[in-house]
């Protein structure tokens, strides 16, 4: 079993502004890292590359790529408002966790900011020669990034947010939480006779319907090391019971 900052950190994974984010971060290095790049070439290289060509490269991606993330996040909006009229909730945050879309749209933003972080860096003269020439070389590279990615995404869109598509995922995810919980009865704990509950354990009642998402068993045993058992869970039941000052939190 996974402990709750594992648990934490692979759900923060899973979110849309943090891959564009990253996307973003490294779309304004590699426009940067063209500065630095120019001053550690020992001459001048073979190749000339003009300003005015690479800034022509520069303009077209940034205004088409604003233009195709716009279009992506207005097809991924409607895959999810039909996902909710045709699915359940969990369903729909299934969608919403789809890497591939996460991974299309951060690779458009970020191409939209290198272009932009490079436009700029040329308007103030910030390359040389030779930065120049570093630059036109990433911009290929992104243009092939951004090529690949296009492919990508038209393949995924024929199926993105059909019924099929939307119960599939849903299968998967029961899938492997059913095999999951096979190998891990007890969810790692130990299976607790009913005759050796404590005397001093009380039941906590949940405020408002909910669903747990993660226990930390490790975390809670740790709390407890070598002496009676800090929680007792009956699924069944739906009843947590806690005993000698333990924290329980859902």
């Amino acid at each position: 079993m996974i402990s709750k900052w594992q648990w934490l950190l692979a759900q923060l994974t899973r979110t849309l502004w943090v891959r564009a984010s990253l996307y973003a971060l490294l779309a304004v290095v590699a426009a940067l890292l063209s500065i630095l790049v120019q001053r550690l070439l020992p001459g001048p290289l073979p190749v000339t590359i003009g300003a005015d060509a690479v800034e022509r490269i520069l303009d077209i991606l940034a205004s088409s790529m604003l233009a195709v993330t716009t279009f992506s996040l207005s097809v991924m909006v409607a895959a999810y408002s039909a996902a909710t009229a045709n699915a359940t909730p969990r369903a729909t945050r299934l969608l919403m966790q789809d890497t591939t879309t996460q991974n299309v749209l951060g690779t458009f933003i970020g191409a939209f900011l290198f272009s932009l972080v490079g436009l700029i860096a040329l308007s103030t003269e910030a390359y040389d020669e030779n930065g120049r020439v570093v630059l036109f070389a990433v911009t290929l590279l992104v243009i092939v990034l951004i090529v690949v990615t296009i492919l990508r995404w038209i393949e995924h869109l024929s199926r993105f947010g059909r019924v099929g598509d939307t119960t599939a995922r849903v299968e998967a995810v029961t899938r492997m939480a059913l095999a999951d919980r096979i190998a891990n009865a007890c969810l790692g704990a130990r299976l607790l006779d009913p005759q050796r509950l404590p005397s001093s354990a009380r039941p906590l009642y949940p405020c408002d319907a909910l669903y747990l998402q993660h226990l930390d068993v490790g975390g809670a045993g740790r709390l407890r090391a070598g002496a009676q058992p800090a929680f007792v869970c009956r699924c069944a039941a739906r009843l947590l019971r806690a005993s000698g000052g333990a924290r329980v939190v859902v």
